[in-house]
């Protein structure tokens, strides 16, 4: 009998990495897609309307959160539509504003010590978004979609 019940812990932990993975892999979908608007609007007010690099940075994160909540809410933590909507909205906010700490820190160290390179302004975009990424996931597991 001792032996059934190790089996059974064997296939049970493997079931929860294999979801806790899925949930991340979808997590990554929805950031994608709210990372590929934060570059296009980052793009466009610094390169087209000529934009402040810093202002147009806050315009487009500002937008990626707005999309990252709702596909997250819909998509990946579904299970927790039964929290009401503002106030998930809310913390989503919250835990963004939060993630933006690293994530525009990298963002301001990157420009700051390679402001002589050109093009250097999307590198420091996406070395910020990446660690941002994985300080929102946990937020967004552990406190805004619980």
């Amino acid at each position: 009998m001792p032996f059934s019940n190790r089996k059974q812990e064997k296939q049970t932990i493997p079931v929860y990495k294999n979801l806790a993975r899925i949930k991340f892999l979808k997590f990554l979908v929805v950031g994608g897609g709210a990372f590929c608007l934060d570059v296009s609007l980052f793009t466009f007010f610094y390169h087209w309307l000529d934009v402040n690099v810093y202002v147009a940075r806050a315009l487009a994160f500002m937008a990626a959160v707005v999309v990252t909540w709702s596909g997250n809410r819909r998509y990946t933590f579904k299970s927790s539509e039964c929290i009401e909507p503002f106030q998930q909205f809310l913390r989503a906010s919250l835990a963004a504003f939060a993630a933006v700490i690293p994530n525009y820190g990298v963002f301001i160290l990157v420009i700051k010590y390679t402001e002589k390179f050109p093009g250097m302004e999307l590198v420091a975009l996406i070395s910020g978004i990446v660690v941002g990424i994985f300080f929102n996931y946990n937020l967004s597991r552990k406190w805004v979609f619980r």
